[in-house]
């Protein structure tokens, strides 16, 4: 695995996570987050969450449904969020994101990715990267906000989860 250390931070590799083990929504951040590091892409709190939101939509859509991690999108002011992501690199503000995240109870030696070998994932990360990568989080957010999304459902019902099978059936955006 070839990755480039993020700025001002002591490098540690990520464990790889197989798709048997795989159930965590702070793996996969840190998957998107090794992809933007190594291609030096800079990544703030909230492009990795729509980044995220996109992947999961996608992941979806390409298993007929199978969910890629079990923790819940809300409804937030600025569109769909991960709590357990949000949390985990809030104190980065608006300012680009230079580490991975670390497991829960655990410390920066226990930091997971997606195995390489999980190619159904990485099909949609790169799909979603090649599609969106490139976006800032502002562009970002406006695709989650259009008037037809799901976000916008949720947000307008004012209620909080955003359910899988809402995300499967959205519509794809340019």
């Amino acid at each position: 695995m070839n990755l480039k250390k993020p700025a001002n931070w002591d490098f540690i590799v990520p464990k790889a996570v197989t798709d048997m083990e795989f159930d965590d929504s702070l793996v996969v951040a840190n998957s998107i987050l090794d992809k933007a590091f190594s291609e030096n892409s800079p990544t703030t709190n909230l492009k990795l969450q729509k980044l995220l939101y996109l992947v999961y939509k996608q992941f979806l859509k390409e298993n007929d449904g199978e969910l890629l991690f079990g923790e819940s999108f809300e409804a937030w002011p600025l569109g769909p969020v991960l709590p357990s992501v949000y949390h985990m690199f809030k104190y980065f503000g608006d300012k680009n994101i230079n580490r991975y995240a670390y497991q829960p109870f655990g410390s920066y030696d226990s930091i997971k990715i997606v195995d390489s070998n999980f190619s159904r994932f990485y099909d949609a990360l790169d799909l979603v990267w090649t599609k969106y990568g490139k976006r800032t989080a502002n562009e970002l957010v406006e695709l989650t906000h259009q008037d037809d999304s799901v976000w916008s459902k949720v947000w307008e019902e004012k209620s909080v989860y955003i359910l899988p099978e809402d995300v499967m059936n959205e519509r794809d955006w340019a």
